[in-house]
């Protein structure tokens, strides 16, 4: 995971103006970036936001459905 901020060095400035992982609306510094297998996820802060506290819900709902925690 890295902060992309504005004036970006490589190997970032690529990046700047790709979709947004989440919104797929354009990004420009300041992002978040993160490498999955398939590539780099970009994203807007406040998308970075939106996702966790999904992420989150979910992973509440699958703990509690299953009745089995799902941290090690």
């Amino acid at each position: 995971m890295a902060v992309i901020h504005p004036g970006a060095p490589w190997p970032y400035e690529h990046l700047v103006g790709h979709a947004c992982f989440y919104c797929h609306l354009p990004v420009e510094p300041p992002a978040v970036v993160w490498f999955g297998s398939e590539g780099p996820l970009l994203l807007h802060p406040g998308c970075v936001l939106d996702l966790f506290v999904r992420l989150a819900r979910d992973v509440h709902e699958i703990e509690c459905t299953t009745g089995r925690p799902t941290t090690v």
